[in-house]
């Protein structure tokens, strides 16, 4: 080993190829632009002159949309027109007079051309032209997707009108009032826009009329998509709570709806109302002197009142008598549509000034009598019959999967009508008022450990901590997720992963619990490392980091074995080979080069490269100690090129053949890796022979050598003992011929 100390090297100077070709040179001056295309890479290397001097350099670019580590060129996004780019790459080391070396590479950037643009709600493609519907207060994914596939642009969305529909940046469509509007998403060089069409949420609507002296009919007609009854249509119900002559008639179809009726008493005799001015929900149509027969509402509110004692006046709203009686209610809805009755508990405080405070809680189920009932059957909504009074609204429980809504909601009852006070406001679409919960998330993030880069391709298993009535714990398997790595996320599996960025796991509506993950897919090239991982889920905490960094998987290491053979008997293995291999590392950077000879360990002595030498990697030494066998264990990922630089005593080596191996996360076997004889040309040839009669245990490949006579110059201890035979027949040849011409003489 050379235990000379080494001196710094000044640097004289700096090429940098791509490819093979040389793009720039410190020394000549030679600058060439590289052409690359949006979303594309291109990997550069360099050389500092001389040799000797440090190899490390920076490489750094000028334009945040363009990257580069250790020569790695990746465009990210388009730059823009016109806007110059470069990558400039600068020597560690100093020249003679103590400055870095630089050079600076133009880029030319095409910008990616999409050809072609995909629309889909759900499953569904939407074609140029085609409209989407969603209802007010519900929300509507749309996704889009590109070709070729490997381009990722940044998709742009937008609304043509806001106040009815909005878009957000994953093309979440928002229903915000009734009408139609416009989305278009673009994305580079092409766009669609999607119609739009919002409806009206429907709730239920009941009109109220009070006709002394008679027994009304209902009649309704020209509703949209509807059909009416028959003349003189359906008998009003009665509503004793308010006294004689009131009665009842619910809309089947709810509110949201425009339409057209008639209060009639089954005898020609329709009833008179009148239409208020300055409103835009009732329309008279059918006049009748200074009333209408016929009217049209337009279906915006859940109850409409016409009142014989209050000038036969249509108005909106339920009547003023007990709304508890009456069942003149508005509703108070979560759109959620996997969200049971049974799942919320309201707690409402009643304050008037003429009664001490009180507060009345409110279950869906196990309630008294007394107590205010949820009387909507539709899942996730509520209509509640209260009377005048102020109350406050908060939420107790919240459903499976989703997290508490903390705020609490103040509104006022008066003769049926709700009115919202406060800070805090549900989101009111016509009468209704939404509330909504955020789901639970949970998210966890997966790395390679080397790089600490995000890592695609794992799979995992989350399972439930039960435990039962007497203590004992099991583990419930809840699902399987695997990890979704393009856009658009298959949401509509339960606890299914929504995050469509590889290596980044979000998975929502898991129920309040004790949860663990286990690596059950381990990408391929990789080893699991720990596991399970727990975590908990409660109604309070917004987002669960299952750990508080990603987790990583360390790369798998590869051991490569081959025999030393003679080419006239491959069973016989040859000792004292020495190679030298060539290091390039996967993830880029400067190659190694180191020498290793075969280890021997024969009588308590060993010859060879035996053991990890100083400065050398942990890997470059002959693990195998038997004559001929060689192999290197615990290998990182990279590209290796080995040349036998001495061959065994008496053989000769082949200066020009070239053997490689690749050690990577496509390796199908890391404890065998394969070696290839390399053509002249430089690529991968075929697999070098396994040996006539294989091993029971490695190595089961092999390199043969040729017998030949080397001069002691450049062979061994083996050639230098030939060599001295021969000169010892001669020295007996000659001493032979001295004894015969003695006796001659």
């Amino acid at each position: 080993m050379d235990h000379r100390r080494r001196h710094a090297t000044s640097v004289s100077g700096l090429k940098v190829y791509n490819g093979n070709d040389l793009i720039a040179d410190s020394a000549s001056g030679i600058i060439q632009s590289v052409s690359i295309g949006e979303f594309q890479q291109v990997k550069l290397s360099h050389v500092v002159d001389p040799a000797s001097a440090s190899q490390r350099v920076r490489w750094e670019s000028n334009n945040e949309n363009v990257h580069v580590t250790n020569g790695l060129v990746n465009v990210v996004a388009y730059p823009g027109d016109g806007v110059q780019v470069s990558i400039t790459v600068t020597t560690e080391d100093t020249d003679a007079a103590g400055n870095p070396i630089s050079v600076t590479i133009p880029l030319v950037i095409t910008q990616a051309e999409v050809q072609t643009l995909t629309v889909k709600n759900g499953e569904t493609i939407v074609h140029e032209g085609e409209s989407v519907t969603v209802e007010a207060g519900n929300d509507l994914q749309l996704t889009a997707s590109v070709t070729p596939p490997n381009l990722t642009p940044t998709y742009i969305w937008t609304s043509a009108d806001p106040n009815t529909a909005t878009v957000d940046a994953t093309g979440k469509v928002h229903g915000v009032a009734a009408g139609t509007t416009s989305i278009t998403v673009q994305a580079g060089n092409k766009s669609q826009t999607i119609p739009v069409q919002v409806t009206s949420t429907s709730y239920p609507l009941t009109v109220y009329i009070k006709w002394s002296n008679a027994t009304p009919y209902f009649y309704w007609y020209d509703a949209p998509g509807e059909t009416g009854p028959k003349w003189p249509g359906t008998k009003m119900n009665s509503v004793p709570s308010c006294g004689n002559d009131w009665y009842s008639y619910e809309i089947p179809f709810g509110s949201g709806k425009e339409f057209s009726f008639i209060v009639n008493n089954n005898s020609g005799n329709k009833f008179g109302i009148v239409v208020p001015p300055n409103q835009n929900e009732f329309t008279g149509l059918e006049r009748s002197g200074d009333k209408y027969s016929s009217v049209q509402a337009m279906g915006n509110s859940s109850a409409y009142t016409i009142n014989e004692n209050n000038g036969s006046e249509i108005a909106i709203g339920a009547p003023s008598c007990p709304a508890s009686q009456l069942g003149g209610k508005k509703p108070i809805a979560v759109p959620q549509p996997n969200l049971t009755r049974e799942g919320w508990t309201r707690a409402m405080n009643r304050s008037n000034a003429a009664d001490s405070p009180a507060q009345t809680r409110m279950r869906a189920v196990e309630r008294d009598a007394s107590s205010p009932q949820d009387e909507n059957s539709r899942e996730g909504e509520f209509s509640v019959a209260l009377e005048n009074g102020t109350y406050t609204l908060w939420e107790k429980t919240a459903p499976e999967g989703y997290l508490i809504n903390t705020t609490r909601y103040q509104f006022t009852i008066t003769d049926g009508n709700v009115t919202w006070t406060g800070d805090a406001t549900p989101s009111i679409v016509g009468a209704m008022g939404w509330i909504s919960d955020k789901p639970t998330q949970v998210i966890w993030e997966k790395e390679d450990s080397t790089t600490h880069t995000a890592l695609a391709g794992s799979g995992w298993t989350i399972e439930q901590e039960i435990t039962s009535a007497e203590g004992q714990v099991t583990w419930k398997t809840i699902n399987d997720v695997l990890d979704c790595t393009e856009a658009p996320c298959n949401a509509s599996v339960t606890y299914k992963d929504e995050d469509p960025a590889p290596g980044k796991f979000l998975v929502k509506k898991l129920p309040v619990g004790k949860y663990r993950i286990s690596e059950t897919t381990v990408p391929e090239g990789y080893d699991r490392v720990g596991g399970p991982y727990e975590f908990t889920v409660t109604d309070s905490e917004e987002t669960v980091h299952v750990t508080n960094k990603p987790i990583g998987n360390t790369r798998k290491t590869g051991n490569v074995y081959w025999g030393k053979v003679s080419s006239e008997d491959d069973t016989r293995y040859l000792a004292g080979s020495e190679w030298q291999i060539k290091y390039t590392p996967y993830d880029g950077g400067n190659a190694i080069t180191v020498t290793i000879t075969d280890c021997v360990a024969a009588d308590g002595d060993t010859t060879g490269t035996c053991a990890k030498e100083g400065g050398k990697p942990d890997w470059a030494y002959d693990a195998y100690t038997t004559a001929g066998r060689i192999g290197l264990h615990n290998l990182p990922w990279g590209n290796y090129e080995m040349v036998e630089t001495k061959a065994p005593d008496g053989y000769y080596a082949d200066p020009d053949a070239v053997y490689g191996f690749t050690v990577g996360p496509d390796t199908p076997e890391f404890q065998n890796v394969v070696i290839y004889k390399k053509n002249a040309d430089g690529t991968t040839g075929d697999p070098i022979p396994a040996p006539t009669t294989p091993l029971l245990n490695y190595p089961n490949q092999v390199i043969s050598n040729e017998p030949g006579v080397i001069l002691p110059a450049t062979g061994g201890e083996g050639n230098t003992q030939i060599a001295l035979f021969g000169f010892a027949l001669i020295a007996i040849s000659m001493l032979g011929c001295g004894v015969a011409m003695r006796k001659r003489i």
